[in-house]
């Protein structure tokens, strides 16, 4: 019975000794394929969380980032505190693809550092939280500029409606139509023709945060134009009784947003801004 004890205690000896000595070989062997892959690529370091392992020959670099998260969980993914049982970190594996390299981590933040170091001389796509971002920005900075081009071309062509009249003549004709006659009245606008139909046009510039009304829209209803269609365009708004009375009369209206939209469109103004893709590079806020 001694013996046996004696015997049991060994055994689990032996066994807990082999166990850590394959744990530390493991060990090594990985830090030292982290070693090569840190001098072939020139890298300052690289976290031990990451694994190294050869991949399949990719003709590009490419990084799928996958945040861990807990199985019961609120909405901004910390953990709920309600569940005391049965509430575990699912761990998620983040992986880059890179040069005939396969890494993995289930820590995002350590793949993404390492993608950073790689990118200042080797050329790796965005991930999709990037993209997100970048179509964020890009959606930001087209609606910045779209604001503050129409403020500056509304002050521009302010009590010259007239030379709005021009403008607007200048897009139209960009946009197919043939300018017949210009109206010198009471409201400025465009007689036009596009493939044998009549049109049209009254221009009014106003302050971008202004709104043309019912009445004005009116006008071109009350002026008993022999035309087939009718558009009304402003660096404003329209008012909801103005937009109900058009879409009832069948008039096309383009407000401030839409006006703009149309000059960029056929290079009458050009947004020249273009949104770098370092701009997208995700923060510690992003994770």
């Amino acid at each position: 019975m001694f013996d046996d004890d004696i015997f049991s205690l060994m055994f689990f000896i032996v066994f807990g000794i082999v166990a850590i000595i394959i744990y530390v070989v493991i060990m090594l062997v990985e830090a030292a394929r982290r070693k090569t892959f840190m001098i072939k690529y020139d890298l300052s370091s690289i976290s031990n969380t990451i694994k190294v392992r050869k991949g399949k020959k990719e003709n590009r670099n490419y990084f799928v980032l996958r945040k861990s998260y807990w199985y019961h969980h609120k909405k901004d993914g910390t953990k709920d505190e309600r569940y005391t049982r049965n509430n575990r970190l699912v761990k998620m594996r983040s992986e880059l693809f890179f040069d005939k390299n396969y890494l993995y981590s289930y820590y995002a933040e350590d793949i993404y550092e390492l993608v950073l170091e790689l990118r200042t001389n080797y050329k790796i796509e965005l991930c999709d939280q990037e993209k997100r971002k970048l179509k964020s920005l890009r959606i930001k900075k087209e609606k910045e500029w779209k604001s503050k081009k129409l403020v500056k071309l509304a002050n521009k062509y302010e009590n010259m409606n007239d030379a709005f009249t021009d403008l607007c003549g200048d897009l139209l004709l960009k946009m197919g139509y043939e300018i017949k006659e210009k109206i010198k009245a009471d409201e400025c606008g465009l007689y036009l023709d596009k493939n044998g139909k009549k049109t049209i046009v009254l221009c009014k510039c106003i302050d971008t945060e202004s709104n043309v009304g019912k009445p004005f829209v009116k006008k071109i209803i009350i002026q008993d134009y022999q035309v087939d269609n009718k558009i009304i365009i402003t660096t404003g708004n329209f008012t909801a009784g103005a937009k109900q009375f058009a879409e009832e009369e069948n008039i096309e209206l383009i407000d401030g947003e839409k006006f703009i939209e149309l000059l960029n469109k056929y290079g009458i103004i050009v947004n020249k801004h273009v949104v770098d893709k370092s701009e997208c590079f995700l923060t510690e806020d992003d994770f």
